[in-house]
């Protein structure tokens, strides 16, 4: 199945570029059974493919192209899946790719606090152990009559101090593989919440980008979230 879809910064485009740079009709992108051509349309300021200026030229997905100065992606205009056209993005409508960005955010917030959990009784352990050391020894001051049974209370204090300092060491090794864990969840959700034009990381999270009337990648411009009328 053959398509043409026209391209440039008047509105009656199939594909809208908002740039003073940009022909009102700059170019054409024809999709031939897979195969996609770019085309000039006698714009005032070219068509670029990979550094080189063009009057027609086969593209794929990969290829840097810009419409005078801007930068044209694929992406952000075209659904594509695999190496295919599935149609056009709506521009205004981001509630799809809002969707799936707020579930990665949730996501990620979930194995936060699953990681947090991991150290917990190691170091409650360590603390007891402590509390009991000290309440052993308060009780000589406390209660002078104890001395002649301290000899026997010794071995007990040898025991729990020897408790502590393993629930301490524990809980040492824990926090720091909870800190490795932490390091990787974040690597990994840096991966995911990015912008699906440029594949930069968007900086600010779902619940803060949900806030504002419009947000915009910092990187493309590409319309990450519109509030909703």
């Amino acid at each position: 199945m053959n398509k043409v879809y026209t391209i440039g910064r008047a509105k009656d485009n199939d594909l809208v570029i908002e740039s003073k740079n940009v022909s009102n009709h700059h170019a054409l992108l024809k999709d031939i059974d897979g195969t996609l051509i770019l085309e000039d349309n006698n714009s005032s300021n070219g068509v670029w493919v990979n550094n080189r200026r063009i009057s027609a030229s086969e593209i794929n997905f990969l290829d840097k192209i810009f419409l005078a100065e801007t930068e044209f992606n694929l992406k952000k205009y075209l659904k594509i899946e695999g190496d295919k056209i599935k149609g056009i993005i709506d521009q205004n409508d981001t509630s799809q790719l809002f969707g799936r960005l707020k579930k990665i955010e949730q996501e990620f917030e979930t194995e936060k606090d699953a990681i947090n959990k991991l150290t917990g009784k190691n170091m409650i352990y360590f603390r007891i152990s402590v509390i009991a050391i000290m309440l052993i020894g308060m009780s000589r001051a406390i209660f002078p009559n104890l001395s002649s049974v301290m000899q026997y209370l010794i071995p007990v204090i040898i025991i729990v101090a020897a408790a502590s300092i393993y629930f301490y060491v524990q809980a040492m090794e824990a926090g720091r593989e909870k800190e490795k864990q932490r390091k990787l969840a974040k690597d990994k959700y840096k991966l995911k919440f990015v912008c699906p034009t440029c594949d930069n990381f968007i900086n600010d999270s779902a619940s803060l980008i949900e806030m504002k009337q419009e947000y915009k990648c910092k990187y493309c411009k590409t319309l990450i979230y519109k509030k909703p009328k």
